[in-house]
């Protein structure tokens, strides 16, 4: 999902790389292998490791990338294919799906998918490093609008990327296309002859990524809430459709036009409601605008818990009462953080064709 601040750092978005070139064969490094018992009494192998890989395909540059993996076996029961998951963000950790897996869980996951399990973080996120997380607070004024918080993004994130450059990462090269050579090094270093790709969201995007380029050593693809190549910027129509569909399920068909309400007094007359610090407990007098709620309203989309709170929040605040939100719209303010770079770089590598981008800016 392509991201309001990813508009800040566009310039660093680039052409798709070519052709990759051919690289030396893989390998895992720094291993460790465990084994723990399943409640069947059959004992699962747990890999770690890591993955090295160059930073950049294509052009010359000595910087490497090292990608850490993990896999799940059953011991003594090696399988020519395995199931890969993809995590998803982008930015999200891969190795973390598999690796505060309960030993039950982790048994039944084997069963479910009848083979070897593997995953890895990808470039710049989790424990593969370099890493790319932003953690520093940014904090925003208030009430929200782009007026106002932009001028802040926009110089947190050129020290972000001047820090970034002052240590040898070159950002050009965090791309999807990148990332879907990984999957096919993270194959062979562990020496499987196919993978069965597993993406939800922005993994199911990069699933589809790697099939392009690497067709032969892909068996199957199994995706849920899929991204297409080209469907990384949402289309306005279909995230309304989205809403209305969340209203019509929570019994509220009318949710669209309670939010249109909502915003529209917001705009003229935003509310001031006192609440807590959540990190002190100190109230604070919060105002509320249209764009707080808009921002949340769209954060909210890639949280389904979040998402299943909207209706009665609207309600809420259509009959004036804000209690509920309003703890949410201060740590927004306060607890701000870029994230990764890597979610900006690779929507911005991804980004739209022309025919996506027009209804858009329409």
């Amino acid at each position: 999902m392509i991201r309001p601040l990813a508009l800040i750092v566009a310039a660093l978005a680039l052409a798709t790389p070519p052709a990759r070139a051919q690289e030396p064969a893989p390998w895992l490094q720094q291993t460790e292998v465990r084994t723990i018992a399943a409640p069947d009494g059959r004992a699962i192998e747990i890999t770690t490791g890591i993955v090295d890989v160059p930073e950049q395909r294509t052009g010359a540059g000595p910087h490497r990338i090292q990608l850490a993996v993990i896999r799940l076996r059953r011991a003594g029961a090696a399988a020519p294919v395995a199931n890969m998951l993809l995590a998803g963000g982008p930015g999200d950790s891969g190795t973390r799906l598999l690796s505060g897996l309960p030993v039950d869980r982790a048994a039944a996951l084997l069963d479910l998918m009848g083979g070897d399990v593997i995953a890895f973080d990808q470039r710049g996120t989790g424990l593969s490093r370099p890493g790319l997380a932003l953690t520093e607070p940014v904090p925003l004024a208030a009430p929200g609008s782009p007026a106002a918080w932009l001028p802040a993004m926009v110089s947190a994130s050129h020290a972000a990327v001047a820090g970034l450059a002052a240590h040898g990462v070159r950002l050009e090269s965090y791309t999807t296309v990148e990332s879907a050579d990984d999957v096919d090094a993270v194959r062979r270093a562990f020496g499987y002859a196919k993978l069965n790709l597993w993406g939800r969201s922005y993994g199911s995007h990069l699933a589809l990524a790697t099939v392009r380029r690497h067709s032969a050593s892909i068996a199957r693809l199994i995706l849920a809430s899929p991204e297409g190549p080209d469907h990384t910027l949402k289309l306005p129509a279909r995230t309304d459709a989205v809403i209305a569909r969340i209203g019509t399920r929570a019994g509220m068909p009318e949710l669209p036009l309670k939010m249109r309400t909502v915003f529209d007094r917001l705009r003229t007359a935003p509310v001031t409601i006192a609440v807590a610090d959540p990190a002190g407990g100190v109230a604070q007098q919060v105002t509320i605008g249209a764009f707080d709620l808009q921002w949340l309203t769209a954060q909210a989309q890639g949280d389904p818990r979040l998402l299943a709170t909207l209706p009665l929040a609207y309600r809420e605040m259509e009959e004036g009462r804000f209690e509920r939100i309003a703890p949410a719209v201060l740590a927004m303010r306060t607890r701000f953080r870029l994230g990764s770079v890597v979610k900006y770089m690779m929507d911005l590598a991804s980004y739209g064709s022309p025919a996506r981008v027009a209804p858009i800016r329409r």
